[in-house]
């Protein structure tokens, strides 16, 4: 398949945003047969739902530069696709999804949501009618969008190491404090290495950390310094073959990021994610400080992009300045991560995928299917945890071992719905025909 210039990129994307201000809507039409071919199903949707599910995580994750507590419980808002075949497609939905965006679905054939994805509104992922395209044709939803399967398996990683060391003081306390110190709190080296290892038992051998502090919990220079000595720490404790990346969620200034590089930079950090917020002048002055002292950390950002036609996006992966492109699993949907993909090997800086996944197990399925579509993905986040109740059931098998996740060829992303669990599901929305 041939890609667009970089000036056509560009200036669709400029068009794009445009229509995005004024309709809230992808740009019509959203040339998806541009991306990948659209499979024949002519299954057409009898009845759509928003339901909310929940999973524990595997202990109480604490906070990071933005707030104090993340919980020992997320949610995650999934859409159920009922097809008069019998079929149902599950897949994710946005938090924001209202009773309009999933009546729209209602009487319209997966082929036909599949073609023009763009006037789906963007709280309603596709992934639950490409799921309910594999079921039907028997197929995961990787082979769909023009993969293989990995026989290596697709790079994973944890990304729930936020500030654990944090969490005793922090779940009850509701305002900053400065002047803390951690020498009030012996051993709080423990609490990170216990979060470490439960990463290493998951099978993961890389782990994206939280850093920012002195952002949000301690001042500004004694957070950059327990920063550092948490990543030191980690270092020393899961050895130097552990990958190690960083996010900051935007808690760092420009000074705090270079003195980072320049006085750690032995800590062999893989990549250092939304330190601070999309400027492509601070990323060419972060690349500068990279080259300068030699390191090979990459940099990571795009969570905060709306979806593949921001501007900022195209300006950011045109200019080469992020290594590491990260938009946002859901809001990008299968076929706005392939025009990332798409952008970013026409730009030519040889970046590559991540996408931002949290909080959603149906996130982590899709990066794995569409892992195998596109040419430059680096690596799958995880947020871990354990569904709550029966309403899913996991066909899939896959596994997470040495780094990688493997087995993931049931039929669609892998997901079965529980329908004799469905009168107890939380019911945020619903439409039938």
């Amino acid at each position: 398949m041939s890609h667009p210039s970089r000036r056509d990129f560009l200036k669709t994307s400029a068009q794009a945003a445009t229509a995005l201000a004024t309709t809230g809507l992808l740009a019509s039409p959203s040339r998806a047969a541009d991306l990948w071919p659209i499979p024949e199903v002519d299954v057409k949707i009898t009845r759509a739902m928003k339901i909310e599910v929940e999973y524990d995580r595997p202990r109480i994750v604490a906070g990071n530069s933005q707030y104090r507590v993340a919980g020992g419980r997320r949610r995650e808002a999934i859409l159920v696709a009922f097809g008069d075949n019998g079929k149902i497609g599950v897949g994710a939905c946005n938090g924001g999804a209202s009773q309009n965006d999933v009546a729209y679905v209602v009487g319209k054939t997966v082929s036909q949501l599949l073609r023009d994805h763009g006037a789906v509104n963007a709280k309603i992922c596709t992934s639950a009618f490409w799921d309910l395209a594999g079921k039907t044709l028997d197929q995961p939803v990787y082979q769909l969008l023009g993969g293989k399967e990995n026989a290596q398996g697709v790079p994973v990683y944890d990304g729930s190491i936020y500030h654990e060391e944090l969490l005793p003081r922090d779940r009850g306390s509701a305002y900053r404090n400065p002047g803390a110190t951690y020498a009030e709190r012996a051993g709080w080296q423990d609490a990170i290495k216990e979060a470490i290892d439960h990463t290493l038992r998951l099978g993961h051998t890389f782990a994206k950390v939280k850093i920012g502090r002195g952002a949000l919990h301690l001042s500004r220079l004694a957070g950059n310094y327990q920063d550092a000595a948490v990543l030191e720490l980690i270092r020393q404790h899961a050895g130097n073959e552990f990958g190690i990346g960083v996010d900051a969620n935007n808690g760092y200034r420009m000074e705090d990021v270079v003195w980072l590089l320049k006085e750690h930079g032995d800590l062999n950090l893989t990549f250092i994610e939304e330190m601070i917020p999309d400027n492509v002048n601070d990323y060419r002055q972060i690349q500068q400080v990279i080259r300068e002292h030699k390191l090979k950390t990459l940099v990571a950002d795009g969570e905060g992009w709306r979806n593949s036609y921001d501007p900022l996006a195209a300006e950011i992966i045109e200019s080469g300045t992020v290594d590491i492109l990260q938009g946002d699993m859901r809001a990008f949907h299968f076929e706005g991560i392939r025009r990332e993909s798409n952008m970013a090997i026409e730009a030519g800086h040889s970046s590559r995928i991540a996408p931002h996944n949290w909080g959603n197990e149906f996130g982590f399925l899709m990066q794995i299917h569409v892992a195998c579509a596109i040419e430059n993905f680096y690596r799958a986040e995880q947020d871990p945890g354990t569904l709550r109740g029966e309403l899913l059931v996991r066909k899939s098998t896959y596994d997470i071992a040495d780094g990688r996740c493997r087995n993931f060829s049931a039929p669609g992303l892998g997901m079965e719905l529980n329908t004799k669990a469905l009168d107890s599901a939380k019911v945020i929305h619903e439409a039938k025909l």
